[in-house]
């Protein structure tokens, strides 16, 4: 085995996983598994931890088990630990292949051993909170897991597998210095706990996890994920956090005093203020108590004894139930207008106090108007019709805006269920004949805005709208012929067809009529400044290019057959495309006929 020892010698920082399986690679073994079974140990047993199948490797080597000892990693049901310390399986990533390319790249320029087995797998790589080479200030990369075929945990031909996907990434790496809770979390699987403080006395894996939470409630409110986070801003958070937490007790608990100061007296609610941190308080790996919690428990104690409510102010359920309104519409209406923290969005009804006064002129507000968003529902369509530029000058002739406390429009709840009955008493008929649509697959269908289909329903253009019941309120409960929709939106708008309704008269979609347009085959119209980046386009105009062209996917559905046997025939038949618009042929139709 010495022989096969100096092909995959080993390397000081590296996993037991790791030197198993360059050894498998330089031995021409298939893989770890492989080369661990024809050795007489389980590989998967090594992947645990279990020391009588370490000991065999080392004893194979001819090797003391105490040389391997730091790279072996022991992992109990949720626990891992690495040299001694501990962290929770989520905290790590063991199964898939976690590097430094640059680190790779210099293993096999200048390590020892067979070329292709030199590069090896670091036990720092495996941690997390551990996202940046030390040595080269890059991110690590995390590719993809390969075909089912690579195996899991076996660190050379997880990395033989990804050498196509790494080919194309090798002079272009994400730069990234190491933070200070990455640094922190390196020096104690170096070194172990050796300076004293609060830390020191903590499992590792809480260590990591409340820096992160901090960090996160600093940078992004107190209800941030940090598990939601991309890797660099959870980065500058883990900076963050850890520039907190490692200053001792006393800063802890002033950082969780100040995520307390708008909380309220009643203690089963007091949690809801920690946000993140109330994650961390009940999320327990080995037990409930610990530095940390006992100081989250101590601080929501002393919140409880000394916060007195103002006498004026009350909880947003106890306002709502005052004045017969939702609770959940009270709270969101008084977060999106600033009078509450936007973080409380999540928070029950409850837990969110404001002045009693203002919330019940909320309450005024809520119970006679509807916001934009409210009223769309209501009236069974889009909430885009409401705006100003959404191209429907007739809802705004129906509705009366007002404004709220806070000076955003809203509309009275008397008009938008006015309006809602009036669009269903336009319908002519309760049986709809197939083939309608509803009042969105109009609008998609044919490209024509929203507030033109509705100017033809308002002027009574439209005669043939069914109504179907149960189906929703206002529009939603309606349907239409597309064919008279398409008949009668074309002689509303002979002299200003937009792209996308000349797009689907065309049976095109939009980047191929823009082609055809530039192409010279198309003209449009002249361009008025209200839709200046937009072409317009004459009826006369569309109806010309169809009597001229067919694209070859629309005459095969005319003729029913496939389009590939078409274009065949037509090619036998010495009838060749006209042009080419986005992989689309085109045929003059007087070679056709």
């Amino acid at each position: 085995m010495s022989r096969l020892l100096e092909l995959a010698p080993w390397n000081s920082g590296e996993t037991v996983t790791s030197h198993i399986s360059r050894l498998a690679k330089a031995g021409g073994y298939a893989s770890a598994r492989s080369y661990a079974k024809a050795m007489g140990f389980s590989f998967e047993s090594v992947v645990a931890g279990h020391l009588d199948d370490a000991a065999r490797h080392a004893e194979l080597l001819d090797r003391p088990l105490a040389l391997f000892s730091d790279g072996l990693v022991v992992q109990k049901r949720r626990i891992v630990l690495l040299r001694g310390e501990k962290l929770i399986l989520r905290q790590t990533m063991r199964n898939r292949l976690r590097f430094c390319p640059l680190c790779v790249e210099a293993d096999e320029a200048t390590g020892r051993g067979r070329r292709g087995c030199r590069a090896y797998g670091r036990l720092e790589w495996q941690v997390l909170a551990v996202r940046a080479c030390p040595i080269h200030a890059v991110r690590l990369e995390a590719p993809d897991m390969p075909e089912p075929g690579v195996a899991e945990y076996d660190f050379a031909a997880l990395l033989a597998a990804d050498t196509v996907g790494r080919a194309g990434i090798l002079t272009e790496h994400d730069a990234l210095e190491p933070d200070s809770l990455q640094n922190y979390v390196w020096s104690r699987l170096d070194d172990g706990a050796q300076e004293r403080g609060w830390l020191a006395d903590m499992p590792l894996y809480d260590v990591i996890m409340l820096t992160e939470i901090v960090g996160a409630i600093v940078r992004h409110g107190t209800f941030c994920d940090p598990d939601t986070l991309k890797w660099k801003e959870r980065s500058l958070c883990a900076e963050a956090g850890f520039d907190i937490v490692r200053q001792g007790e006393q800063t802890f608990r002033d950082f969780v005093f100040s995520l307390l100061e708008r909380a309220f007296p009643e203690s089963a609610h007091l949690r809801q203020f920690l946000g993140a941190l109330n994650q961390y308080l009940s999320f327990a790996v080995e037990d409930y108590d610990g530095i940390v919690r006992g100081i989250i428990r101590e601080v929501m104690k002393k919140e409880v004894e000394q916060k007195v409510r103002p006498k004026h102010h009350a909880t947003v359920l106890s306002i709502a139930e005052q004045h017969d309104v939702s609770p959940v519409k009270l709270r969101n209406r008084l977060v999106e207008a600033g009078v509450v923290e936007a973080e409380l969005v999540i928070t029950p009804a409850t837990s969110v106090e404001v002045d009693r006064h203002l919330g019940s002129l909320y309450c005024a507000e809520l119970s006679t108007t509807l916001s934009y968003l409210e009223a769309s529902r209501s009236l069974g369509t889009d909430a885009s019709v409401f705006h100003s530029n959404g191209g429907s000058p007739d809802l705004g002739r129906h509705l009366s805006e007002v404004f709220g406390i806070d000076g955003r429009r809203r509309y009275l709840i008397s008009e938008v269920e006015e309006l809602s009955k009036s669009f269903q008493e336009l319908a002519g008929t309760e049986d709809p004949i197939p083939g309608m649509v509803t009042f969105e697959g109009v609008v998609g269908k044919l490209g024509f805005k929203a507030g033109e289909v509705l100017k033809l329903l308002f002027n009574g253009k439209l005669k043939s709208v069914a109504l179907r019941p149960n189906s929703g309120p206002g529009l939603k409960a309606l349907r239409f012929d597309l064919a008279e929709v398409r008949r009668e939106a074309i002689a509303e708008n002979r002299t200003k067809l937009s792209k996308p309704v000349a797009a689907k008269m065309l049976k095109v979609n939009e980047t191929t009529l823009d082609l055809i347009l530039r192409d010279g085959y198309l003209k449009a119209s002249a361009r008025p400044t209200s839709v200046a980046d937009e072409p317009i386009f004459l009826l006369e105009e569309i109806e010309e290019f169809g009597r001229q062209f067919i694209a070859l996917h629309e005459l095969a559905a005319s003729r029913m057959t496939n389009r590939f046997e078409l274009r065949k025939h037509l090619a036998d038949a010495d009838v060749h495309p006209a042009f080419e618009a986005n992989q689309i042929l085109f045929y003059r139709v007087i070679d056709i006929h």
